[in-house]
């Protein structure tokens, strides 16, 4: 045993050294600074508009709880909120304005499962590069394509078989417009990742997605604060009638938990009424860029609501994102990108909280690796 532990043991130990972690600590327990000045940032939330602390979400969240208990199949038939469920999926549908929506229990690999059930028919997929790193499984299939610009793109469909359906899959809107120009061209479905334009951009705050006529097949995750309710896709009738033959996804398809269907009503219900809420948060994020182009803090957005802040190596961006931590200040660290921290605003931050935070930030990133360790 002691011998099969020693690689263990000695990277364990190479992390203390390196003192790249962080214990979690009762909050009554820091030295740090007292407990009446502490005031968590939560950066690593999808809750752009703090949707989960209504009251409206909380009602109706334990509304259904009451009724029909707190899982999928607890202690009663499997089928006994189905009505809520196909009601809720309804409510979505017509907001997006797409012929069909299905709801799914969180699904972290959903683009790779959709994929694979075209990829079983011959389709021909060409997926942009925020997206390719969310279908690693696939990237061995002849019949999945990286493109990195529009031209491409337009190189990669004329080389693609009439005989054969071609599917443009995007997460970034910035070439939407050039991509289903070229899509109608060379009769081509699109698919938009529309997780992360949820409530921050497009009709109603539903996203790029909702009421766009470009767009032939829409997923996405809805998030109650860090945690995702569900999965989403919408599209047209053929288009599921497709995935309800071919995907083992639809054909174990299941009621959401009474909870987080509660939760998804009260979204569906109140993001048509929350622009000024987005427009705080649009401010907000013109405020940050202001102050970490003032700071020289490399950045990029390419989303309303989530900043990525770049660093030269992993190892600053470890150290930062502890250092963070330790101010409760809390981040998101992608496993896809080595040398990035996420940073997502939200509807209950303040100015000031991003004025801390780009202080806090500047203290450890412009610092030499040799003066961290």
């Amino acid at each position: 045993m002691s011998l099969a532990m020693q690689p263990l043991l000695e990277a364990i130990e190479k992390k203390n050294k390196q003192n790249l972690f962080l214990q979690l600590r009762p909050a009554t327990q820091t030295n740090q600074r007292p407990l009446k000045d502490m005031r968590p940032l939560y950066m690593d939330s999808y809750d752009f508009l703090n949707i989960a602390s209504l009251p409206l979400a909380k009602k109706n969240a334990i509304e259904n709880v009451v009724k029909w208990g707190t899982g999928s199949t607890p202690s009663r038939p499997l089928l006994a909120h189905l009505k809520e469920n196909i009601a809720t999926e309804e409510k979505y549908k017509k907001a997006l304005n797409y012929e069909t929506c299905s709801l799914f229990s969180f699904t972290a690999d959903i683009h790779t499962q959709l994929f694979n059930s075209l990829l079983g028919c011959n389709t021909r997929i060409l997926v942009d590069t925020d997206l390719y790193p969310f279908i690693k499984p696939l990237h061995q299939s002849d019949n999945i394509h990286q493109f990195h610009t529009i031209d491409a793109l337009e190189d990669k469909l004329k080389q693609c078989s009439p005989a054969q359906t071609t599917l443009i899959a995007i997460s970034s809107e910035k070439y939407l417009n050039q991509i289903a120009s070229l899509a109608l061209k060379y009769k081509a479905l699109t698919y938009y990742d529309n997780t992360l334009s949820f409530s921050t951009t497009g009709k109603y705050n539903l996203g790029i997605a909702a009421h766009n006529s470009d767009i032939d097949l829409a997923v996405g995750h809805l998030y109650n604060e860090k945690a995702p309710l569900a999965t989403y896709i919408a599209s047209s009738s053929e288009i599921h009638r497709f995935f309800e033959l071919f995907s083992p996804l639809f054909n174990q398809k299941k009621p959401l938990p009474p909870a987080h269907l509660g939760s998804l009503r009260s979204i569906i219900e109140l993001l048509p009424n929350m622009d000024s809420k987005r427009l705080y948060v649009e401010e907000l994020n013109k405020f940050l860029v202001e102050k970490l182009t003032h700071h020289a803090i490399e950045f990029s957005t390419n989303q309303k609501g989530i900043i990525h802040i770049h660093f030269l190596t992993k190892t600053k961006r470890d150290l930062c994102h502890i250092h963070l931590l330790k101010e409760y200040i809390y981040s998101q660290v992608p496993s896809h990108k080595d040398k990035t921290l996420i940073l997502c605003l939200n509807e209950s931050h303040s100015r000031e909280d991003y004025q801390n935070l780009t202080i806090q930030l500047s203290k450890i990133y412009h610092l030499h690796d040799q003066e961290l360790l």
